[in-house]
C-alpha cells in the first residue's frame, strides 16, 4: 500500500484490535483506506474459498488454517507484483516523516509465520501468488487542494 499510494503505513496496538493508520496527503490516505478495505474483503473471501478447496485433505483444522494463511501470504505477494509505484515529492516525504515522529512512538513489529511448512505449504503459497497476480490494483484519482497531510485510520480488523 505504501508503494502504490505514496503513504506511510503504521500498525497501532488498540485495546480491542489493531488499527492500520495511513499517513500522507489527505486524498492519498482516503484512497488507500478504501483500497485496503476492498482488498481485505477480497482476501477474506479468498481465504474461505481456499479452506473449502482443501476440505479433502486429511489433516487437523489447525493445519488447514495454517495452509490458508500461507495461501493468503502468497496472494498478497502476487498482488504486490502488480503495483505501479506512486511518486512522492521530497517535501511530502519529509513532512510525512515529521508528522509520524511527532504523533507516534514507532517500534519494530513482532512478525510471525503461518506455522505451515513442507510441500503443502509451498503449494498453498504459490497457488496464492498465482491468484494474487490475477488481481488488478489501480490507483485512484483525487486532487489535493493544498497538499495537506492527514492520517486516515482503517478501523476494521487488521
Amino acid at each position: 500500500m505504501e508503494t502504490a499510494f505514496g503513504v506511510e503505513c503504521i500498525f497501532s496496538d488498540g485495546q480491542r484490535n489493531k488499527d492500520v493508520i495511513f499517513v500522507g496527503t489527505k486524498s492519498k490516505t482516503e484512497i488507500c483506506v478504501y483500497t485496503w478495505t476492498v482488498l481485505a474483503r477480497i482476501l477474506k473471501t479468498k481465504m474461505a474459498e481456499y479452506k473449502f478447496s482443501i476440505i479433502h485433505l486429511k489433516c487437523s483444522p489447525g493445519k488447514k488454517a495454517a495452509l490458508a494463511e500461507e495461501y493468503c501470504e502468497g496472494w498478497v505477494s502476487g498482488v504486490r507484483q502488480n503495483i505501479v509505484p506512486d511518486t512522492v515529492s521530497q517535501r511530502e516525504s519529509e513532512l510525512t516523516k515529521k508528522l509520524i515522529n511527532m504523533k507516534f512512538k514507532i517500534k519494530p513489529a513482532d512478525l510471525r509465520g503461518s506455522g505451515a511448512s513442507g510441500d503443502e505449504a509451498n503449494d498453498a503459497y504459490f497457488q496464492g501468488v498465482q491468484a494474487g497476480e490475477n488481481t488488478r490494483l489501480h490507483q485512484g484519482m483525487q486532487a489535493d487542494k493544498r497538499g495537506a497531510l492527514s492520517e486516515t485510520r482503517y478501523l476494521g480488523r487488521a
